[in-house]
C-alpha cells in the first residue's frame, strides 16, 4: 500500500474522529445540564479534550507529511499560487482551531474541574467556533485534493 495514501487517510480520519467528538461533547453537555447531572458532562468534556488534543497532534503531523510532495514544485515557481494561497489560509485556520482548543481547556475545562457549571456556557461558545473553522479547513482541504487550491 502506497505510504502517502495511507497518511492522507490517517488525516481524514482523524479529521472525522476530531469534528465527530466534538459534536458529542456539545451534545453530552447539554444533556448532563438538563438532567441536573454536570458531573457526567464535566467527564466527558475532559475526555473528549485527550482526544482533540491527541487528533490535533496527528493532523498537524500528517497534514505535514502530505504536503511535503508538494514542496520541489512550489520552490520551482511551479505556477501553484491558488495551491499556496489555500494552503496558507488552511494551515491559519487550523492555527487558529489550535487556538480555540487551548482556550477550551485553559478557561473552561479548569472550571469545570473546579466545579464551576457555569464553564459549560463559554465552552459550548467556543466549540461552536471550532465547529465553524473545522467546517472550512474541511472545505479547504477538499478544494486542494480536487482544484489544488480556490481561485
Amino acid at each position: 500500500m502506497d505510504t502517502r495514501l495511507l497518511l492522507v487517510f490517517v488525516h481524514v480520519l482523524t479529521a472525522a474522529v476530531w469534528y465527530g467528538g466534538l459534536m458529542v461533547a456539545m451534545v453530552a453537555i447539554r444533556a448532563a445540564r438538563g438532567a441536573g447531572s454536570p458531573a457526567s458532562g464535566v467527564a466527558v468534556v475532559r475526555r473528549y479534550q485527550r482526544v482533540a488534543w491527541i487528533a490535533l497532534v496527528v493532523l498537524l503531523a500528517t497534514g505535514a507529511y502530505n504536503v511535503m510532495p508538494w514542496v520541489p514544485v512550489l520552490q520551482s515557481g511551479g505556477g501553484m499560487q491558488r495551491f499556496m494561497w489555500t494552503l496558507t489560509a488552511k494551515v491559519a485556520l487550523f492555527g487558529a482551531v489550535v487556538a480555540v482548543t487551548a482556550a477550551q481547556q485553559w478557561l473552561h475545562v479548569r472550571a469545570l474541574g473546579a466545579g464551576e457549571t457555569k464553564g459549560f456556557d463559554g465552552y459550548l461558545t467556543l466549540a461552536r467556533v471550532n465547529l465553524l473553522l473545522g467546517a472550512i479547513v474541511l472545505f479547504l482541504g477538499v478544494s486542494l485534493t480536487v482544484r489544488g487550491g480556490l481561485g
